[in-house]
């Protein structure tokens, strides 16, 4: 046998697959150890908003948000099939990674074979698992990704396969996308240019036949969102949905000036890039593998993953605000992109047999450089430290748990419970109804222009309700801080809790003991009871 035909053999049939099985184990490994760890503020959105959602409670009615609902539907599916615990949330999480990584699989399979696949597919998996992209929790940017993978291999599809269905189905699939989160549209508009441009550089003549096809794809793309506003709008929650996300949202998209856009970005990308370093260089050499690999050669293949890129990077830039887990978007490009220079390099007829060893284990060495530079949050870590050393001890992601079983042992399930801050994994856990549609306070300290009329509807909201229970971080809203008070005094509420908190230390203070206590930390939160509710 030809002892290049026996490593190419090696390569191909058992190194590639084997390091795919072994990141696999790792994945499904470290995503169940850390099923529990608990909720952060987007993650609480989204599960308190799915819970309202499977009690029969649309979207927008009871609680706001500038977010398209459809992560808010994928959390009540996955809740009603695992149950309404953080461990059913990321269980959803497991499976929508899961599926994004078949999907991945199959559309570099398409382009480039198997052996690529499984190198898009693994670099993928570890990727969006990682810590610096905040890959454990569930945000909407994982559930983004399966349908815009999803529609984008169907779309490829019509490269060789003219069907019209296809133009169709891709459409809707790239419809879905934006629902997930409105950033998504970039790969609505990714779908439609690549059509059109392939359409022009590639000398289509049939201009009747692509016409058609390309409104099918268009037509495809608008039905997920029509079936929205007509869902919204029958629910009778369509001008709170039109005010926060769009109205609300165009605000929040202009708060972050253009000139700190940059070093903003530049240091996010630091963040999201470490550990990983080499992988993210290496499929930046992938670009210029993409021209000259033999399989990718003048066709269309190169425009679709060029302008696939570009518009999953455009995903990643809307607000200008470059948060870690916003990167998870650009990561199946950036898999891509490695795969094909990997797949480049393998395949060359290399003469001297040692250099094709030694190109093979350069290209696995990123990979098994970033899972042992990020081996104690992947084996060893436990989930609430992983939790406290991601957001620190100024987030109460891990006390709104104590906080919740507070409020769940002390109240009806009718009674309503008001936050003064932006902690709706309280709602969550405690199973009680917020006071008021603002979850979030976070819009009301912005330099927004509706910002005193939302607070004078929350301060109304709370006031109309009369909850049991309001848990009070104390901040600087100008109109809430100074009602909050009188109206605490007004209306009978007392002290009934108190969780002072301090780096490596959370004193909890309940009932009568909570009435003596004096926080001394500047973090803190006061739990007031009604005493007559």
């Amino acid at each position: 046998m030809n002892p290049n035909n026996n490593l190419k053999y090696i390569n191909s049939k058992n190194v590639i697959l084997m390091l795919f099985g072994l990141i696999i184990l790792i994945v499904l490994f470290v995503r169940i150890r850390l099923l529990n760890i608990p909720l952060e503020r987007d993650e609480a959105e989204y599960a308190y908003m799915g819970q309202l959602m499977l009690q029969g409670i649309p979207p927008f009615e009871m609680a706001y948000n500038m977010k398209f609902p459809g992560t808010h539907l994928m959390y009540a599916i996955f809740m009603s099939i695992f149950g309404q615990t953080t461990i059913g949330i990321h269980l959803g999480l497991l499976i929508i990674n899961l599926c994004s990584i078949l999907f991945i699989y199959l559309f570099v399979k398409k382009i480039i074979g198997n052996n690529g696949a499984l190198i898009a597919a693994a670099i993928y998996a570890i990727l969006s698992l990682s810590n610096s992209v905040l890959g454990f929790a569930a945000h909407a940017t994982h559930f983004l990704i399966f349908p815009a993978i999803a529609g984008t291999f169907v779309l490829y599809k019509t490269i060789n396969n003219d069907k019209k269905i296809l133009y169709f189905l891709s459409g809707i699939l790239l419809g879905i996308v934006p629902l997930m989160k409105q950033q998504g549209i970039f790969f609505c508009v990714f779908g439609a240019s690549f059509l059109l441009l392939s359409f022009f550089l590639y000398k289509r003549k049939n201009v009747k036949a692509f016409s058609l096809r390309f409104i099918l794809f268009i037509f495809g793309g608008l039905i997920p969102f029509g079936l929205m506003l007509i869902i919204l709008k029958l629910c009778g929650v369509f001008d709170k949905f039109w005010f926060w996300t769009f109205q609300y949202a165009m605000e929040y998209e202009q708060q972050v000036n253009l000139s700190d856009a940059f070093p903003l970005f530049k240091r996010m990308f630091l963040i999201v890039t470490t550990d990983y370093y080499l992988i993210w260089i290496f499929a930046a050499l992938g670009i210029t593998a993409l021209f000259i690999h033999p399989k990718l050669k003048k066709t269309p293949s190169i425009l679709f993953i060029l302008l696939f890129t570009i518009f999953s990077f455009l995903s990643v830039c809307p607000g200008l605000y470059f948060r870690p887990h916003y990167f998870i978007v650009l990561l199946p490009a950036i898999a891509i992109l490695y795969s094909i220079l990997f797949d480049f390099i393998i395949n060359l007829h290399w003469n001297i047999k040692k250099l094709k060893y030694l190109s093979f284990l350069i290209l696995i060495f990123p990979v098994l450089l970033g899972l042992v530079l990020q081996k104690d949050y992947l084996f060893i870590q436990d989930p609430k430290y992983i939790c406290r050393k991601t957001y620190g001890f100024a987030n109460v992601f891990i006390e709104s748990i104590r906080i919740a079983d507070y409020i769940k042992q002390s109240s009806e399930k009718s009674d309503k419970v008001a936050i003064i801050g932006s902690e709706p994994q309280i709602f969550f856990y405690s199973d009680r109804h917020s006071a008021t549609g603002y979850i979030f306070t976070f819009s009301l300290n912005e330099n927004q222009k509706n910002k005193y009329k939302m607070q004078k509807e929350m301060i109304s909201e709370i006031e109309n309700a009369h909850p049991k229970f309001i848990i009070y971080f104390p901040d600087s809203i100008y109109y809430i801080s100074k009602w909050i008070k009188p109206y605490l005094h007004k209306n009978q509420y007392q002290i009934s809790g108190i969780v002072d908190m301090y780096p490596g230390l959370t004193i909890y203070k309940w009932n009568n003991d909570a009435l003596i206590y004096k926080p001394r930390s500047e973090v803190y939160a006061i739990i007031y009871k009604h005493l007559s509710i």
